[in-house]
């Protein structure tokens, strides 16, 4: 955006990637950092909490789901360690409401995780407690590509036989996830254009749909 507006003194521009430069930053000194501006040690305990859960396979989680053999054995999902590990962390991630990306090829099972971990969520929750009629909801997808626009995150147009023009507008995919809860799953998404990718960012960073 800087180089955008500063045009008559930006002479070369180098847009490049880090990496796994995420999974590189130094956790305790970006806590650190934290601390300073966040001076509750109740906020900066659950931050910590939340972090390890989601950036490291959670053990007492892959115990668990081990003892729970018959629900994947339904799911014809493959129990491995590393399986249980990414699953562990796709779960932690869904129940705190923390966005993540997932990595691979087509192919590797990415969509059918993420479904399993919804189920399996929706599955403890019945048999921890059978009073608690909460459920994690209906997961959300949509193909991202290079002709897709922010307006079709929030807007889309399908067939309407009771419209005199046959159409009608419906709320999009992301504009429902963000409003409702709803678990969303952008597949593509190294396809986006940077238009796109500015406005999902920009909406989860600051909680603010514009």
């Amino acid at each position: 955006r800087v180089i955008k507006e500063d045009k008559s003194h930006c002479r070369y521009v180098l847009k490049y990637d880090i990496h796994h430069f995420y999974e590189s930053i130094n956790v305790e000194i970006l806590i650190a950092k934290v601390r300073k501006i966040i001076k509750d040690k109740k906020v900066i305990k659950l931050i910590n909490e939340v972090r390890k859960k989601v950036s490291n396979p959670d053990s007492k989680l892959i115990e668990q789901m081990r003892a729970d053999k018959e629900f994947f054995s339904k799911k014809k999902f493959i129990t491995s360690q590393k399986a249980l590990e990414r699953l562990s962390q796709l779960i932690n991630a869904i129940k705190y409401k923390i966005p993540i990306m997932e990595e691979g090829p087509t192919g590797t099972s990415k969509t059918f995780t993420t479904l399993v971990a919804i189920d399996y969520l929706n599955y403890r929750r019945l048999k921890d407690n059978t009073n608690d009629k909460s459920k994690i909801k209906e997961l959300l997808r949509f193909n991202l590509s290079s002709q897709i626009k922010s307006d079709d995150l929030l807007c889309q147009v399908t067939g309407d036989t009771n419209s005199p023009a046959g159409l009608k507008s419906i709320d999009g995919v992301f504009l429902r996830a963000f409003r409702d809860g709803f678990p969303l799953l952008l597949d593509e998404f190294n396809l986006a254009t940077e238009s796109v990718l500015q406005f999902i960012l920009e909406a989860i960073s600051s909680g603010i749909l514009s």
